[in-house]
This record gives structure tokens, C-alpha cells and sequence, in this order.
């Protein structure tokens, strides 16, 4: 045994080992310049040098000009030839002598996209066929010194999933959408590459990520996974396990060193040895921990089991794979990968230490608190070859610890000192780590500590589902996300942090990845950490059944264990889903239904056993469902699906879609415990979708726009809820029923004389609508001038009325999509209330778009806003006022999602569309209402007829145009509007008033169609639960708000409180205290350790909330036409012209420009918004804005993505755009055929173009087969 005093002197020299560690041999091939593309094995008549990578192949023709942009107008159809091609990427590059001199080099490639044939030097290394995960193989013995070449040729995916799925044994069915490419489920590709409903069929083939060489001549730390304990003391043991790849030794030395057996406690085949060190910081910089362990690592031979790198797997028994899971072992052939035996790549091995944390600051989602990040490094240091002797005084343990800045440089000094004291020779001891560090590697996170869980407790009728971090019970608001571009090399990480950020400018708090795209960069998830926003993220099947031969699952387990250890270390990463709609997917398609147990069988052994236990045996504490929707669990341990209807919103979570009921109408939407998926689609934004598109597209009878259209039935689904809520459907044509194809032409030959004379009303009546502002062009010399309206919409050039139909029903598909999803959120935030119930999560479909086309997205692909994001903004506020039409009745609602009693002003006001001052406005309501945590509750209740519409007063006076511009109404002035009957129609009582004055002089009895409500609650304070001394507060229960002691007032100031678009962005800021105790900590605090966070979060959050509530549908309102005019600013600068035009100029000083835009009315103007043709973004408030006449508003325009070079050109064409304008512009209907006609041929383009993919498809099988072998 050592002597005591040289194990004293490692002991305490350790923590002096963490220097900066010398960076192992690295070559990035993908920085070099020099790569090559042909297509030589395929169509052979390309050849492009000197490119770069990462890059899709599309993306490098474009770059080169052999193809257009792959979006613009019909290039998908065009180019559909690029994927079907295959493609080679060569590069010859020199071998750096340092890197040839390791013991071991590595080859390793990141978003092979997707299945490669990869040589070095004219060696086959593999054949690849997952874009998933990385792919590493040893290439050691084929590098050469000097020149090298390196060759990956791309097979076309649609022909190598389309051979699998003809030598499957039996039908594997999956969703085959409009225009999409088959077989998407044979291959580990993003399901959308082969096209959705949402998106382009392009099927890509390309290198998405980084490929290096990496030398290395001991393990190789590649990754860690972090798990969290929280200890009932509120301390938290932080677990790290490091992912070691082994270092693969000759065949003859593996043999010598099998030979040799370790000495301890137990025998294993003799390998290497080092430490790995373990290092903390606390988010401030001012606390450090550390802890270290001597380690023991096999040499890499053809029997390590991969049980090495698993943690609680069932499958594992000792360190060998188990038979229950023949998809740990390596096998050649099957349907997704071939690797060569010589080439093959160490599987990693784990190896783990831990650090306690006495007094953490917790992680919260943005909501609740803040997000402090811990800096995580952890570094693995092999012993030196030449001093084992000294690794062997080593003791196998951990050391741990807290100490700061100041502490760690008085403890250099005396570990030094005791260094000397105990005999050392520092001197060699820095020798020997200098040694070690030449072989060293490290890895670095920033890591959030936080619980979380996902509770489903047993109700009387079903189970509840919801998540609680902290403890703290968090209704979920958000999104689901897409892949950001159809291209995955043109993400960048700014667009990665600028969604993110609109989805928490947007009040979002959780973000669902969705399963049928790709996992994201690094940088998404860094962003949600960083901005509190929670992640449910899906493992990459969805809306398929799937292949389960050993090969598919052993490179299902790979991939998902990968994503599981690289996500590990984000707090922000709540929960793991299977997949999306696989099980719901059994409703589908005839052969589940005809084999049932086939069915279910492969779908366990793929999701219940391989899927789920490459998560859990990462992270055994992350909440984890196998599909979405799916009806939970009988028993997780063992685990026990709940089969059944996906449907039934007893159990889990739904998804609900549907297009034929009315969309705004609160009762089309179930009462669900979690929705994490619904939605209504729209058009993309006008500024977008003319950036891929030409002037004679911009039309509804265009056949671009029924090109575009991927849902089957879209534009006709489009249109029926358009004519309920905004058109009058053409003559003989029901809402429900839309008319078969037929011309323009046709529709006017045989429309009768009075629908003539109503056509030539609606044009008068656009003429008044369309205002004066229209379009402002931004001229070479800066200024910007006004382009002037048509001045009736049957403008004598026909395509310039039809593109102002075009922008008018865009618009209105994307506020109908907003009004939907307000509808909707509504309700389902009312309903955590409501027993029968009681949901705690919405997600609505879809955040972002990978293209301009209709979609379900509120995020345009070029990151602009349309409508349903900025009415987001309100919608997801975490204190809500809410209004329902029930009946003849109206409810006003309030709704609480923050741990904080809430106490402000709710406000109701009567506004008539034909308002032109403040005093028409009528205060219906002012009430000072407090709203516990967690609640909803409806505070007001009150009838349209007796309370409303008696408050009402005077109609302000008609003036005559008014009056005419009503007359395209089916409601005359002092009629009853009887057509809007079920959703916010008025007929009967609700469409009378009183007669103020007999109705002589123009006055006339109020109706509903008159007047719309606009709700506001501001927060003034918060209040906080009351507990004595020493007594454990339980976890908040979100359904018992009754047991729930308000404590001391605290009262808060609102900064602001003008009506402005910017209102919203003022909060409510606690500042007094009560009975001695902290302003902060006693105003919000619900658990120790969170009380500043949750104080901070609260004083953020709490703003005023605004919503309207229309009383009759819009195309029976009488609205009164407004002239909306706008002003734009530059830079805080701007000067008038002579001539009226604005000239914007740069602000003085250099910073940040900001560019703003002013509108004024002359009459009340609904949901106005304002678009900027010349660069992607958005107005702050756009689309949400009421304008009134007495009150111009100011709006500020924010960048898709921040440029990295100064620009002038943030003006270009700025449109304005709101609802009487637009509705005035689409009520003449000739263009509804055509787009039907147009869209019913598209479907039949769609099938023949469908039929000659895979004609190609099939032909190119077999070629892709004889150049395989």
C-alpha cells in the first residue's frame, strides 16, 4: 500500500489538475473549400468544384445556377429530378502528420442526408440510412499520409425507401398527403421531406452537419447526461455520466490485454485508466463545485456490449445484451444499415459522478421565475503510459465541494504547499498532467435544476393531465414546432433564437417538437433554457405504422439514445414523446384494422420497448408518453398501455381538428384534460408569398393557389367558414354545400338582376372602405410616397382587382385562423374550472412554416407574423379576460395561471362601429375583481337585449354614406339580423333596443349588429398565501382554490394605462410589504427558494389584458367605413416632404434604428395591420389593433432576424389592411368557382404527378439495387 502521505498528496492535487486541456486531433473537412458534386453515378451531366458544406444538394445547384430557387413558383415539380438523381461529394484533403501520429482516427459524420455510400481512399466504410444521428467509423488504417480523398454518395431516399417497403414482408401503411412522396416511413429521413400538408415534397438529400476527423489516442469523453435527485432537505444531488469512447486498439494488443485482469473488487478485461473531473459553477461565477473519480475504460474489441453505456435498462443483465433485445448487437444487412465489420466504431461506454448542491437556485419556466444556468464542465484525463505507477496511487472515489473565487486561489496555495509538505515532486506531478492533458477531451453545458412531472391522478371519469415543475402546477400555452427550413443547413442559430423568442414574446411556455420533422440544433434548445420556455419533444416517427426488423430498431435505439443524451442537460426538455398520431394512426388504414395484433405488436416492441427504454435508460426520471394522442397508462411499472379510442378525452392528451363546424363557435371545442394539437389553417402573408411567386399568381383563380394548397379540401374549407362569417355566398350556393366548378363567365350570364345591382353596391362600397393610405413606396431618393387606391374595385385592369382580392382574402383567411384559435383558447383556458374538464394545456398547430403556402402556422417561413401570432400575444396572456356569447346571454370570464392571487380593474365598454368620439362609448362595467391562483371563474353575466343594448344609449347620427355602405348587408338599418343564429347572431330579443326617440331625425333603435364589447383587465396587485411559522406549505392544487387562505395585499402600479397597442407591455410591479415581511419574497413566494423569481415573474407578466366580443357576425355588423392613414419614422427621425410624402432617414449616432409606423381613422377601424414587403417581420400589435377615430396608435417594427450589416431598406412597401376594407373587397363571389375549378384540378395534377413519381421511383429501384451491390 502507498504511503499515507503520497495519497494525502493525490488527494489534495487534484483539483489542480483542471487546467485548460490541449484539444485532441481534429481535422473539419467540412471548413475545406474544395468539395466536388457530380452526379456522375446517376443522370451523369453535372459537375460543380470549389464548394462548401454544410449544404443540401439543391442548395449547391442553386448556389451554382444549374436550378432556381427550389421554392419559387412550380420548382418543386421542376426539379423533383434532384431528388430522384444520385449524387457524390468528394473532397481531397492532406492528413496532418499530428493527427496520423494518434493511436486511433476517427471519421465522423453529422446529417448524412440520408442514404450514403461513404469510401476513404476507395475503401467502402458504410452504407448509411439514417440523417438522425451521428455516424462514426474508424478509419485509421486507411488514411495515408499526404493526400486523401474522400468520397459520399447520396442514393435517392424515395427509391431506397420505396425498395424496402417491396421487400417488407407484409403492408407497413403511412399518410400519404397531397402531392407527397410514399414510403416515408422505410427510411430515418424527416417525414415532412416527402411532403405535408403544409409543405413541399423536395425529399433532399444532402450533408446537414459537420464532418471531421478526430484522432485520439486514449477514450474519447464524446457526451454527457445529467440527472437530477432533489432531496426532501431542498438540496439536489446532481448526477453526471460521462459517455467515454473507447479507444480501438490493434486486434493482437486486445488480445495481450484480455489477458491481464485488474486488481480490486471485481475482475473486468483489462483497459484504460484515467480520471474524470467534474466542475461546477453556479450561475453568478461566484460558487464553484467539483468532484473526480479514478476510471476504468475496456478497450474497444468486437464483444463490447452496449449495456456499457445504459443505465436501467431491462434489457441489460450483467454487461451483456440480453436476447429479449437483439437490437443492442451490431448486424449487417436489414433496412437501414450496413457497416463493415473493419470499419466498425466503438459503441460508448458511461461512466458516472455526482455533485450535492446545498442551496440550488431553481430553474422555472418564464411564467414562474427566472433561469439561472449553471456552467458545466466535465473533462476526461487518462492516466500517462509512462506513469502507471502513479495512476495507481490513485484511489477510485469522488470528492465534492462548494468554494469561492477567493477561497480557490488561498487553497492553490496551500494544496501547494502541502504538495511539498507530503514529499511530491510538483514539478513531476505538472510534467505528468501535461502529459495526461495531450490526451485529453472535455465537455461543456449549461445546465438548469429544476423537478418535473407529469401527474395524471385518477378522477371519478378519467385521470388529469398536467405538468408541475417545482412542484408548482404549470398550464401548458404554446405551440408546435416544424423544421425551420425545408433546407437544414440554412438554420442558423439566430433564427433558432429569434423563434423561440416570439414564442415568448407571444406568452408561449411550451413549445411541442413535433414528430414527423428533425430533432433541432443545439441552439433550440439553448434558447428555450434560456428564455423559460418548456419542450415537449417527440421522437422522429409520426403518422405511420413502421417496419420492426432487428436492423430498424437497433437504428431506432441508436438514434434516440443519441438525442436522448445530447437533450439530458436542458431544463427546459419536460417530457419525451414516442411519436406523433402513430397510434391514432390505427383508425387509418385498412390493414390494422384487418390485423389488429400485427399491428399493436410492432408498435410495442418499437415505442413501448426500444423508444422508451433509449430515453429512460438516459434520464429515468423524464416524463415519458409513447404517443400523442394516446389514452395514457394502465401501470407504468410494469408498463401497461390504456388502448383505445385517442379520442377520449377522459385520458391524456387529444388533438382535435375539425373543418366543418363553425370554427369561432366555443362549443365545437371538446372538454379536454390537454390539447396539444388543434388548429385552422390559413393563407401565408401576402409580403411572403409574393416573394416566390409572380403577379399573374396573385389571384384566387391562379392555379399557383391551388398548387400551393396541400390539404385536401382546404380552400373550400377556406371559403364555407368565410361565407358564415365575412361573404355572402353567391346566388343558389350554400355555405355548406359549395357549388360544383364553373367560370366567372358563366356566373355572370346567368346571375340575376339583383345580385348585378348588389355587385355594383359592394363596389361602391369598397371604393368608400379602401381609405386613402393603400401602399407606400419607398423611392431611390428615400422618400416615401403614397401609391393611390384604385378608386373602384372594378378596377378597368382586371389583375389589379383580382391581387386586391387576392391580399383581401388572405388577410381575412388569416384573422378567421386568429378569431378560431381565440375561440378556442378561450374556452379551453375557461375550462381548467370547469370539473367535467379541467384542462391545464393547449397547443395549437402550428407555430412556424418551411415555405409560403397555406398552413396552419402563425409564424410566416420568413419569420414574419401572420394574424393568430400577434393574436397570441393576448390570447396566452397568463391573467386573461375573456367574453362568451351563451345564448341571448354574454359572460365575462377571468382566468389566473400564475402561484399569485391577482386584483385589478376589469373594465367593459359598448362601442358602436359608427363611434367617432369618446363620449359614444358607453361604460357597461367597472369592477374590482380578485382572481385566485390557478383559477378561472366568470365574473359578469349579462343579456344582450336588457343589459347591453338598454346601456347603449343614442346611436351616434347615419351619416348618408353610412347608410349606403350598409346597404350590401342582408341587414338594413333597424332590421333584425336573423342569419348569424348559434354563433353570435342576433335574432329575436337580442336583436331588439330601444327606440330613444320615436326614431324621427335619423335616430333609430339600437341592435345588436350596432355595437361590439371591448373587455380590459388590469392587474393592480398581487396576494399571496398566508402560512405560519415552520409549517411545510403542500404542493398548489390547480381544482382547490377554495382551501386557499388569501394573505397580506400587495399593492402594485401600472406603468402606462393608455389605451395604445404598447399597453400590453406595461406590468404590474409589486412594491409594498405587510407584517415585516420582504415585498418579494412575501408577495408571490409559494416554495422556499423561489421567492425573488416568482416575484420578478409576476411583476413581468401582470398586464393588462384586452379582448373584443363581437355580437353579431361581421358580415352582419354595420360597420361604418374608415379612411385609415399612416406616418412612418425612420430611426427616431422623420421630415415631410412639400409634396405630403415622408422621407425616413437614419437615426443620428449610430445604435439600433428603429422604424415605426402611426395610423389615425376617421372612423373605427377592426384588427388593422400593417405589413412590410421589404424585409421579414413584423409591427408589434399588427392585426389585434382597434383603431379608433379620437386615438392614433403607434406601432414598432421588429426584424425576422437581426442583420449583421447595417441596412437602409427596412421601409420598401408597407401595406395596411383591415376588416371593412378587406370584406368590402370579397363580396362580390364570381371567384369562388374558379378556385374551385382550379383546385379540383390541381388534385388531378397532383395525381398524375404523384403517378410519375413513382413510376421514377420504381424505375430507378433497380438501378439503385445493382449500384448498392
Amino acid at each position: 500500500m502507498p504511503p499515507p502521505r503520497i495519497l494525502l498528496a493525490a488527494l489534495v492535487l487534484w483539483p489542480l489538475l483542471a487546467a485548460p486541456c490541449a484539444v485532441i486531433g481534429h481535422l473539419s473537412l467540412t471548413a475545406q473549400p474544395g468539395w466536388q458534386l457530380d452526379n456522375s453515378a446517376g443522370f451523369g451531366n453535372i459537375s460543380l468544384s470549389g464548394l462548401r458544406l454544410p449544404a443540401s444538394v439543391p442548395q449547391l445547384l442553386h448556389r451554382a445556377g444549374v436550378v432556381g430557387d427550389p421554392l419559387y413558383r412550380y420548382n418543386e415539380l421542376q426539379q423533383r429530378w434532384v431528388a430522384l438523381d444520385t449524387w457524390t461529394l468528394s473532397l481531397w484533403f492532406q492528413a496532418p502528420p499530428d493527427l496520423l501520429r494518434h493511436r486511433a482516427v476517427l471519421l465522423r459524420c453529422d446529417g448524412l442526408d440520408t442514404v450514403a455510400s461513404i469510401q476513404l481512399n476507395g475503401a467502402p466504410l458504410a452504407l448509411t440510412a439514417n440523417a438522425h444521428r451521428c455516424h462514426t467509423f474508424n478509419v485509421t488504417h486507411l488514411l495515408v499520409p499526404g493526400a486523401n480523398v474522400l468520397n459520399i454518395t447520396l442514393l435517392p431516399a424515395p427509391q431506397y425507401a420505396a425498395e424496402q417497403a417491396a421487400a417488407y414482408p407484409y403492408e407497413v401503411p403511412a399518410t400519404q398527403q397531397v402531392g407527397a412522396i410514399p414510403d416515408y416511413n422505410f427510411v430515418r429521413k424527416a417525414a415532412s421531406d416527402f411532403g405535408w400538408d403544409w409543405g413541399p415534397a423536395l425529399a433532399p438529400a444532402g450533408i446537414n452537419g459537420g464532418i471531421q476527423l478526430l484522432g485520439h489516442s486514449s477514450a474519447l469523453l464524446e457526451g454527457v447526461a445529467v440527472r437530477q435527485q432533489h432531496l426532501v432537505n431542498g438540496s439536489v444531488l446532481l448526477a453526471v455520466d460521462g459517455f467515454l469512447l473507447p479507444v480501438q486498439s490493434p486486434a493482437l494488443e486486445v488480445q495481450q490485454q484480455q489477458q491481464q485482469q485488474l486488481q480490486g473488487n471485481q475482475l473486468a478485461r483489462a483497459g484504460e485508466r484515467g480520471r474524470l473531473l467534474l466542475q461546477l459553477t453556479s450561475p453568478d461565477g461566484l460558487q464553484h463545485w467539483q468532484a473526480e473519480a479514478a476510471v476504468s475504460i475496456p478497450y474497444f474489441d468486437s464483444h463490447t456490449s452496449e449495456c456499457d453505456a445504459m443505465a436501467n435498462c431491462s434489457c441489460c443483465s450483467g454487461r451483456s445484451a440480453d436476447s429479449a433485445c437483439p437490437w443492442l448487437l451490431p448486424r449487417a444487412g436489414g433496412t437501414q444499415q450496413t457497416a463493415f465489420a473493419a470499419q466498425a466504431a466503438a459503441q460508448p461506454v458511461k461512466r458516472s459522478l455526482s455533485i450535492l448542491l446545498d442551496s440550488p437556485r431553481l430553474w422555472w419556466p418564464h411564467d414562474f421565475g427566472s433561469q439561472p444556468l449553471y456552467s458545466l464542465r466535465l473533462t476526461y484525463l487518462p492516466a500517462s503510459p509512462a506513469s502507471s505507477g502513479s495512476a495507481g496511487r490513485m484511489r477510485a472515489g469522488q470528492r465534492s465541494g462548494s468554494i469561492s473565487n477567493t477561497e480557490q486561489q488561498q487553497l492553490n496555495g496551500q494544496l501547494r504547499f502541502a504538495a511539498a509538505a507530503a514529499g511530491v515532486d510538483e514539478a513531476a506531478a505538472e510534467a505528468e498532467e501535461a502529459a495526461s492533458a495531450t490526451h485529453s477531451s472535455t465537455v461543456t453545458r449549461r445546465i438548469g435544476l429544476r423537478t418535473v412531472q407529469l401527474v395524471t391522478d385518477p378522477l371519478p371519469d378519467g385521470e388529469t393531465f398536467y405538468f408541475r415543475v417545482n412542484k408548482q402546477p404549470v398550464y401548458a400555452r404554446g405551440a408546435n414546432a416544424v423544421p425551420a427550413h425545408v433546407f437544414e443547413p440554412a438554420v442558423s442559430d439566430a433564427s433558432l433564437h429569434r423563434l423561440v423568442a416570439d414564442a415568448k414574446v407571444a406568452r408561449m411556455n411550451m413549445l411541442r417538437v413535433w414528430g414527423g420533422g428533425r430533432y433541432f440544433k443545439d441552439a433550440f434548445y439553448e434558447a428555450c433554457d434560456e428564455q423559460g420556455v418548456l419542450v415537449w419533444q417527440e421522437a422522429m416517427f409520426a403518422c405511420a405504422m413502421y417496419p420492426r426488423d432487428q436492423a430498424f430498431l437497433r437504428e431506432a435505439w441508436l438514434e434516440v439514445r443519441q438525442q436522448a443524451y445530447r437533450l439530458s442537460s436542458h431544463p427546459s426538455v419536460a417530457i419525451w414523446g414516442g411519436n406523433n398520431e402513430n397510434e391514432a394512426a390505427f383508425q387509418w388504414f385498412p390493414a390494422p384494422s384487418r390485423n389488429p395484433k400485427l399491428y399493436a405488436s410492432d408498435y410495442s416492441k418499437l415505442f413501448v420497448e426500444v423508444v422508451r427504454q433509449a430515453v429512460l435508460g438516459v434520464d429515468p426520471g423524464i416524463p415519458f408518453v409513447d404517443s400523442s394522442p394516446s389514452n395514457g397508462v394502465l401501470s407504468r411499472e410494469p408498463y401497461v398501455k390504456r388502448w383505445g379510442d385517442v379520442a377520449d378525452s377522459r385520458y391524456g392528451d387529444v388533438h382535435f381538428y375539425d373543418y366543418s363546424s363553425d370554427a369561432w363557435d366555443p362549443a365545437t371545442y371538446p372538454a379536454a384534460k390537454f390539447v396539444s394539437e388543434f388548429g385552422f389553417m390559413s393563407l401565408p402573408s401576402f409580403s411572403a408569398y409574393r416573394q416566390v411567386t409572380e403577379p399573374q399568381d396573385w389571384r384566387l383563380g391562379a392555379p399557383m393557389t391551388a398548387f400551393r394548397m396541400r390539404h385536401a379540401g382546404g380552400l373550400e374549407q377556406l371559403q364555407q367558414q368565410m361565407e358564415w362569417h365575412f361573404l355572402h355566398a353567391p346566388q343558389g350556393a350554400g355555405a355548406s354545400a359549395p357549388q360544383p366548378a364553373a367560370s366567372s363567365g358563366e356566373q355572370q350570364q346567368q346571375a340575376p338582376q339583383p345580385q348585378l345591382e348588389q355587385q355594383a353596391q359592394q363596389a361602391q362600397q369598397a371604393q368608400r372602405l379602401n381609405g386613402g393610405a393603400g401602399l407606400l413606396s419607398l423611392h431611390p431618393n428615400g422618400s416615401l410616397k403614397r401609391r393611390a387606391v384604385p378608386a373602384q374595385l372594378a378596377d378597368p385592369d382586371p389583375q389589379g382587382q383580382e391581387q386586391r382580392q387576392f391580399e383581401a382574402f388572405t388577410y381575412l383567411s388569416q384573422l378567421q385562423q386568429a378569431l378560431a384559435y381565440q375561440a378556442a383558447i378561450h374556452q379551453w383556458r375557461r375550462n381548467k374550472a370547469d370539473p367535467t374538464a379541467r384542462t391545464m394545456g393547449v397547443l395549437f398547430w402550428q407555430l412556424n412554416d418551411v415555405w409560403q403556402g397555406p398552413s396552419w402556422s402563425a409564424i410566416n417561413s420568413d419569420g414574419s407574423w401572420r394574424l393568430a401570432q400577434h393574436f397570441a400575444a393576448e390570447f396566452y396572456k397568463p391573467v386573461l379576460v375573456s367574453g362568451v356569447k351563451v345564448g341571448q346571454d354574454v359572460q365575462v370570464h377571468l382566468t389566473n395561471d400564475l402561484p399569485v392571487h391577482v386584483t385589478g380593474l376589469l373594465a367593459v365598454d359598448i362601442v358602436p362601429y359608427a363611434a367617432t368620439d369618446p363620449s359614444h362609448i358607453a361604460a357597461l362595467i367597472r369592477l374590482n375583481v380578485t382572481i385566485a391562483a390557478f383559477d378561472s371563474r366568470m365574473v359578469w353575466s349579462g343579456s344582450v337585449a336588457g343589459d347591453i343594448l338598454m346601456a347603449t344609449g343614442l346611436v351616434p347620427h347615419l351619416q348618408q354614406d353610412q347608410q349606403q355602405a350598409w346597404q350590401g348587408n342582408d341587414t338594413a338599418p333597424g332590421s333584425s339580423s336573423g342569419s348569424d343564429s348559434g354563433s353570435g347572431g342576433s335574432s329575436g330579443s337580442s336583436g331588439s333596443g330601444i327606440d330613444s326617440r320615436g326614431g324621427d331625425g335619423g335616430r333609430r333603435r339600437v341592435e345588436a349588429a350596432d355595437v361590439f364589447l371591448r373587455l380590459r383587465f388590469c392587474p393592480t396587485a398581487v396576494q399571496r398565501q398566508q402560512t405560519a411559522a415552520g409549517i411545510t406549505v403542500p404542493p398548489p392544487e390547480p381544482f382547490k382554490h377554495n382551501l386557499i387562505k388569501l394573505g397580506g395585499l400587495v399593492e402594485g402600479s401600472l406603468h402606462g394605462g393608455s389605451d395604445t397597442a404598447a399597453d400590453g407591455q406595461a406590468g404590474a410591479h409589486s412594491g409594498g410589504s405587510e407584517s415585516n415581511a420582504p415585498p418579494c419574497d412575501a408577495a408571490v413566494a409559494l416554495l422556499d427558494g423561489a421567492a425573488a423569481d416568482q416575484c420578478e415573474a409576476a411583476g413581468r407578466l401582470l398586464q393588462c389584458s384586452e379582448s373584443l366580443v363581437l355580437l353579431t357576425e361581421p358580415k352582419a355588423a354595420r360597420m361604418a367605413p374608415a379612411n385609415v392613414s399612416i406616418q412612418l419614422t425612420h430611426g427616431g427621425r422623420q421630415q415631410e416632404d412639400a409634396d405630403g410624402s415622408y422621407l425616413a432617414t437614419p437615426a443620428d449616432g449610430g445604435g439600433t434604428n428603429v422604424t415605426t409606423v402611426s395610423l389615425r381613422s376617421d372612423a373605427v377601424a377592426l384588427f388593422v395591420a400593417v405589413e412590410n414587403s421589404a424585409r421579414a417581420g413584423h409591427f408589434v400589435g399588427s392585426g389585434t389593433l382597434l383603431l379608433l377615430p379620437w386615438q392614433p396608435q403607434t406601432l414598432r417594427f421588429e426584424e425576422a432576424v437581426h442583420p449583421t450589416e447595417h441596412r437602409e431598406d427596412v421601409l420598401g412597401n408597407i401595406s395596411v389592411y383591415w376588416l371593412q376594407k378587406e370584406m368590402a373587397a370579397l363580396q362580390s363571389a364570381t371567384w369562388l368557382t374558379e378556385g374551385a375549378a382550379h383546385a379540383a384540378a390541381a388534385r388531378a395534377a397532383w395525381f398524375l404527378a404523384g403517378f410519375a413519381t413513382v413510376l421514377l421511383v420504381a424505375l430507378g429501384v433497380c438501378g439503385w439495387v445493382k449500384h448498392a451491390r
